[in-house]
């Protein structure tokens, strides 16, 4: 290991450590690890080439000592792995190992990985009873407000995905639930403040929002 991460039993966390040891302490440390690490590795080399079977004397060999191997996993098991491993509070050796294969799963699976960050890393759920504040708290007119944006955001959407004649757009707005008069409609969409987003996402957020007002 590094030797800035040989540290103490954290207290609070059982798969994690905390504070500083004597220099003199760590030395020690980093010579067990390489005697013992050297000298199981021999055995091994030794028995291996003796014939005995690999499946046992691997045994010998200690839990420091990498194995390559291959294995088939699911897209979806596998990010939840990474959302366990990946975590501040796991482990440190198992957190290195995480973070690489989440490396390889943003380049395999770029979308898939901008969506599991959308929704889960940065994402956020409510219980019940934190939407059942939400629906008592929140003023019906800034859920309408919301809606409104969302309404224009969709139509910016769908029309750059696949541009219209402008005398359609309004048509188009209202399709999406908007319900500002025309006139209001052209000067926000000529304002050049309308974001875009992803549509599916966006009429996902919508009707959660419409939900509030039930």
């Amino acid at each position: 290991p590094d030797p800035k991460h040989i540290q103490l039993q954290s207290a609070l966390n059982k798969q994690g450590r905390a504070g500083k040891i004597p220099k003199k302490l760590t030395d020690k440390v980093l010579q067990y690890f390489k005697e013992i690490s050297e000298r199981s590795f021999e055995m091994y080399q030794e028995l291996n080439e003796a014939g005995l079977a690999r499946e046992l004397i691997r045994a010998i060999l200690p839990v420091n000592l990498y194995t390559e191997w291959y294995w088939k996993n699911d897209l979806h098991n596998l990010l939840h792995f990474i959302s366990l491993r990946s975590d501040s509070h796991a482990q440190y050796e198992i957190r290195v190992f995480s973070d690489a294969m989440a490396e390889s799963v943003q380049k395999v699976a770029p979308f898939a990985w901008e969506a599991y960050q959308d929704y889960v890393v940065q994402g956020m759920r409510f219980s019940r009873i934190e939407q059942s504040l939400l629906e008592k708290q929140l003023p019906p007119r800034v859920v309408d407000d919301i809606l409104e944006d969302v309404a224009y955001q969709i139509t910016a959407t769908l029309n750059n995905n696949k541009p219209r004649e402008e005398t359609d757009l309004y048509k188009l707005y209202q399709k999406q639930g908007g319900s500002d008069s025309e006139d209001d409609f052209k000067l926000k969409w000529d304002s050049g403040e309308i974001e875009l987003g992803n549509v599916r996402e966006l009429r996902e957020f919508k009707g959660k929002l419409e939900s509030l007002k039930k």
